[in-house]
């Protein structure tokens, strides 16, 4: 066993790093975002560039379509998201397709034309498509239309104003609305409708200033008793470097936006307390007469190999015009975007994947909690990439070292070209000078190594008030240790021992600390 001793002693501190550095991105890779609510739970796939529109049934049943297999699948689920059944259709499918689905009504567009589930030509050449609860808008010649899904009979509701290619329309327990917008330069106009007996009736209009230099790029609202959120999500375009984005409120009870009112919204990253960044796909309800957002932003997150951001899904409160609670409620290494409600404690999301979305929800509720802990093939692949990556990050190490092992070379160099004699004899002041003059060396030049990433990125066990001497020390008496054990059972010299010290002491150093070396 002691013949061993020389590789089993530094193996076994390099394994404890390595099993460590595996935990570690075990429990980041599957940290929940916040305290109390759920990791994402797949639910399906899709081809489209939007959540489908979801339903709830008088049971509490949930129905989401998916697009998986080239087939327009109808899944419904419990409460719990326990899947009870799913329904096929087949259906032409493209990223572009819109879908409505409601039992055994099923009515798509494919970009160009409106088509029932036989693919029976319903409506031509129509450029927008918006599939509602419980009807269809849709945007032909400029003009828009509702379509009974029941009957198939379109009805206009008004012709749009000039040059308006696309509405944004919102649903809830009140009735349907919808909003048309135009901009110039900065400068936007919006207008809110409401569908009553198939006629478009004017909510509130009128004219909202941005910065100078700010262009509306997307625009979300809500209605509750009369009271009307809007959010404009506006881009700042430069010649030189990447658009700034940046976040509108404007909020009414009248039938117009008064002057002043709009105003500049900034929300803050929950876990490391920066501003969140490139804020997108906004939705609003009203939760418990509070306005409340869903959207994606690029904020704080430690389950990437590189870098501490990553695109995930948030949630944010809006009282008295400013943002309170901001919370998340993804927390993957994938850009997680199109967030919706599911309801006051669900909300779901897609993620681009190969070819096609993923679907995801996260949720409060305890059920879906504990049915989304388990660690999944594609979590052990996320936990083994970053630890490889991070492992190959540390084998820097034995580049910045060569100003710690190149003085005991040149000592050992040295003694064999003026005092070979001495080195053949083997006295036992070579070695002890050899690995002294390399401790001293690590020591002085400790700080090429220790860099501030480490300090920041380390978990606290490495990185405690004078850490690394402690662990200079520890891993230099387990070295010597490994060292000696040759001495006698395998006869090895003075120069090959401090060789083995100083491999064995800077492996171990690398694989405790070298993943970190870089920050990542």
């Amino acid at each position: 066993m002691r013949k061993h001793f020389f590789w089993m002693l530094p193996v076994i501190v390099v394994l404890a790093g390595i099993v460590s550095l595996v935990v570690q991105n075990l429990q980041t890779a599957t940290e929940p975002p916040e305290k109390g609510w759920s990791r994402a739970l797949p639910i399906g796939s899709t081809m489209l560039n939007k959540f489908p529109v979801i339903r709830q049934t008088e049971e509490g049943h949930i129905i989401i379509p998916s697009y998986e297999n080239e087939a327009l699948v109808t899944k419904t689920f419990d409460e719990e998201f326990t899947l009870l059944e799913q329904q096929e259709v087949s259906i032409p499918i493209t990223k572009w397709t819109q879908v409505y689905v409601n039992d055994e009504h099923v009515i798509y567009h494919d970009y160009y034309h409106i088509y029932n589930k036989d693919q029976e030509k319903i409506v031509s050449d129509v450029s927008q498509f918006y599939p509602m609860k419980d009807s269809i808008l849709y945007i032909k010649e400029n003009k828009l239309f509702q379509l009974n899904p029941a009957t198939k009979e379109s009805t206009e509701l008004m012709k749009l104003p000039k040059n308006t290619e696309e509405i944004s329309p919102y649903e809830n327990e009140e009735g349907l609305f919808f909003m048309t917008e135009q901009s110039e330069n900065n400068l936007v106009h919006a207008t809110i409708y409401k569908v009553n007996d198939m006629q478009a009736t004017r909510v509130v209009e009128g004219d909202l200033e941005l910065a100078p230099g700010h262009a509306s790029e997307q625009t979300a609202f809500a209605v509750r008793n009369n009271e009307v959120v809007l959010i404009i999500q506006a881009i700042q375009k430069s010649t030189q470097g990447s658009p700034e984005f940046f976040t509108y409120l404007a909020m009414t009870e009248n039938s117009n936006f008064g002057e002043n009112a709009i105003t500049k919204l900034r929300f803050e990253d929950p876990i490391s307390g920066s501003d969140l960044k490139e804020i997108g796909t906004v939705n609003i309800r009203f939760n418990k007469d509070i306005p409340s957002l869903v959207f994606q932003a690029n904020g704080f997150s430690r389950t990437k190999f590189m870098g501490d951001k990553a695109f995930n899904i948030y949630t944010a409160k809006l009282k008295d015009g400013k943002v309170t609670e901001v919370h998340r409620k993804s927390n993957t290494p994938d850009i997680s975007n199109k967030p919706v409600w599911i309801d006051d404690n669900t909300i779901a999301w897609l993620e681009a994947s190969s070819g096609h979305k993923d679907m995801f929800i996260s949720s409060g509720s305890q059920a879906i909690i504990e049915q989304a802990n388990g660690i999944s093939s594609d979590d052990w692949l996320r936990i083994l990439g970053k630890t490889g990556g991070m492992l190959s990050i540390s084998l820097l190490t034995f580049l910045i070292s060569g100003i710690w092992y190149i003085w005991p070379i040149l000592f050992i160099v040295i003694m064999h070209f003026w005092k070979s004699r001495k080195v053949q004899k083997d006295p036992s002041w070579i070695f002890f000078t050899g690995i002294a003059i390399y401790m001293l060396a690590v020591l002085l030049f400790k700080s090429q190594y220790f860099v501030p990433a480490i300090a920041a990125k380390a978990p606290a066990y490495l990185t405690f008030p004078g850490s690394a001497y402690v662990y200079i020390i520890l891993f230099g008496i387990v070295a010597y240790v490994s060292a000696q054990s040759t001495k006698n059972t395998r006869q090895w010299a003075g120069t090959a021992r401090i060789s083995l010290f100083i491999g064995a002491h800077i492996l171990m150093i690398a694989a405790v600390f070298g993943p970190y070396l870089t920050g990542f």
